[in-house]
């Protein structure tokens, strides 16, 4: 009789795929070595030395064991950041993740006799590019979604002028009088309509539109990169450039190959990347000399901008060698100096459904959470002026906070109930909240907002919740600027002042009903509460007009819970007096 044969398992290891695991691998190592200096820079901690150190051995060895460890001491310093941690934490907490569940499936698989090697495969390889594309399609679609809302589109308090109109002043490209309500009215469709092409392109089977989503992602964060401060996400960008990378991981492998050969081809892209590192660093780092982001500080070098043009050029040239699918239509073309088609790796019942959970958990980030009221800080709303608390604002979506319709009246309002924070000598609390960057911002371009007609002013309280008090600039001459809060965050606020023994005093109002527009937020009248802490653990609490406190006043509740704290942290949003706007001013992130 003639024995049956076994067929081959997809999770074999060729030897043309190794070269693809190894590039994957080193890719993901350069943004995390990048990422992870200026955190030890910044914040010195054993997780962050070990993971440097791990990080190191895996561009070294570029191994599934070491890669798997450093996978993990990952995902567990940015988990226990959380929630002080900025939106692209959380993608790439996502990626990652899948990442080393694909890794760990591939571990079992070769326990069991299937898979001997230790080398990140092309399966694997390939899985991971696949799964991290479609949570980046939903990440980009989330991030122009959410700014479809009225206070993005009014180019007197959007965010979106702020960037373009900032951008062009920094790069000294005069715009006229006569122009400039048009350049900030278009601003936001651009921005919006520039992210969810990204999103449309990069899900496209066609290995020609996804070259363009590239190049118009790189184009989009280049100009997030230089944007001058308070406003400049360069970590983002750098983050974003190596994930796009890592979506064509043939084409990385191609790179790699054509780098090692130390050719005609290597020499070019490394002269490009070095001439546009070399303009983009001396651009940012002029800028900041003219007018540094903390006044009367030193200037950093803008060593986060020299890495991304360098990046940015890279991740160009991996989308050029990208060789098209077997799949892809007949006589699809090929760019220049691309690999030539080859079939990718059977795609195994695993690592399919390591993609579907993983893309799923990708969706609810994007969408379910902040829609319930479950996520703010963090979610890929970013720069989006979306109002999540006391109202909504978005023209899609009108409300924010769904999870309070299922909670009981009273509960929902020791969660939901909008406060107006009046005055409050706390100097915890006043270090980070209202959180305004306004003079980080240059004469020249807050004159340029405002003649049009733009409020001129910048907010960005999560700068100082993440990186901490001392990135804020002293607020401008004027009275304190006053701001609404939902009751979820009071009593955090409290609890984080009262933890540092502060003596201080608040009056805060909070407002009639749960919701209301922009004149709600500014003069709805409500109960009034005068609160002093003595430092001691003792408080006084009165009403406006006589009388004490209720056990249940919102000062006098206990902080939010665990998960709350650990999970929840809601932005502060600002109220500019003698501004009668219809809509939210600009806050980041």
């Amino acid at each position: 009789s003639v024995a049956r044969r076994r067929p081959p398992s997809p999770w074999r290891m060729k030897p043309s795929g190794v070269a693809m695991g190894r590039a994957m691998v080193r890719c993901w190592c350069v943004h995390e070595l990048v990422d992870r200096f200026f955190g030890l820079w910044m914040e010195p901690s054993p997780l962050h030395v070990a993971h440097v150190l791990l990080v190191l051995l895996t561009t070294a060895f570029p191994r599934r064991s070491v890669l798997m460890l450093a996978l993990a001491v990952r995902l567990t310093e940015t988990a226990l950041r959380i929630p002080f941690v900025w939106d692209c934490d959380h993608w790439t907490q996502l990626m990652d993740s899948g990442m080393l569940t694909l890794c760990l499936l591939a571990t079992l698989r070769g326990a069991l006799g299937r898979w001997g090697g230790d080398e990140v495969g092309p399966v694997v390889a390939q899985a991971w590019a696949l799964t991290s594309r479609w949570q980046l399609v939903l990440f980009y679609f989330a991030a122009g979604f959410w700014k479809i809302n009225s206070s993005f589109f009014d180019p007197t308090t959007s965010c979106a002028p702020m960037f373009v109109l900032v951008l062009l002043s920094a790069f000294g490209v005069p715009v006229p009088d006569l122009l400039l309500p048009l350049v900030a009215r278009s601003a936001a469709f651009i921005t919006v309509a520039g992210e969810m092409a990204i999103s449309g392109l990069l899900a496209s089977r066609s290995l020609l539109l996804r070259r363009l989503a590239v190049c118009l992602a790189i184009l989009l964060h280049a100009g997030i990169a230089l944007t001058p401060a308070p406003n400049n996400a360069v970590p983002f960008s750098v983050a974003c450039a190596v994930r796009l990378m890592m979506t064509m991981p043939r084409g990385l492998a191609a790179l790699a190959e054509e780098t090692a050969g130390a050719g005609l081809k290597a020499a070019l892209t490394a002269a490009l990347a070095s001439a546009a590192a070399a303009a983009g660093t001396a651009f940012a780092h002029n800028r900041a000399l003219r007018h540094p982001p903390m006044p009367g500080a030193a200037v950093d070098f803008p060593i986060w901008v020299t890495a991304y043009c360098i990046l940015g050029v890279y991740a160009l040239r991996v989308a050029m060698l990208e060789p098209a699918d077997a799949g892809a239509p007949a006589g699809a073309a090929r760019a220049v100096g691309a690999a030539p088609a080859t079939p990718p790796a059977p795609s195994p019942p695993e690592s399919r459904a390591v993609r579907w959970v993983f893309v799923s958990l990708a969706a609810v980030y994007c969408f379910a959470l902040p829609a319930l009221g479950l996520q703010d800080q963090g979610a890929p709303n970013m720069y989006s002026n979306l109002r999540m608390h006391g109202g909504s604002n978005h023209y899609l979506v009108p409300h924010l906070d769904l999870i309070r319709f299922a909670m009981p009246a009273e509960e929902a309002r020791r969660a939901f109930a909008i406060v107006r924070v009046e005055a409050v000598t706390s100097e915890w609390i006043n270090s980070i909240y209202p959180g305004e960057l306004t003079l980080s911002m240059s004469p020249g371009e807050r004159a340029l907002l405002s003649r049009a007609n733009h409020t001129a002013r910048m907010f960005n309280a999560m700068k100082a919740r993440v990186l901490g008090p001392w990135v804020v600039p002293p607020p401008p001459a004027g009275a304190p600027v006053r701001y609404s809060l939902p009751a979820l965050e009071l009593r955090r606020v409290l609890a984080e002042a009262r933890e540092r023994n502060e003596a201080f005093a608040m009056r805060y109002t909070e407002l009639h009903g749960m919701e209301g527009d922009e004149d709600w937020r500014r003069a709805s009248a409500g109960r009034v509460v005068q609160l002093r802490e003595f430092g001691d653990g003792r408080r006084e609490c009165k009403l406006k007009g006589g009388g004490e406190c209720a056990e249940d006043e919102l000062c006098n509740l206990p902080p939010p819970v665990w998960w709350a704290r650990k999970w929840l942290i809601q932005q502060p949003y600002p109220i500019l007096e003698g501004d009668q706007r219809a809509e939210l001013t600009c806050f980041g992130p």
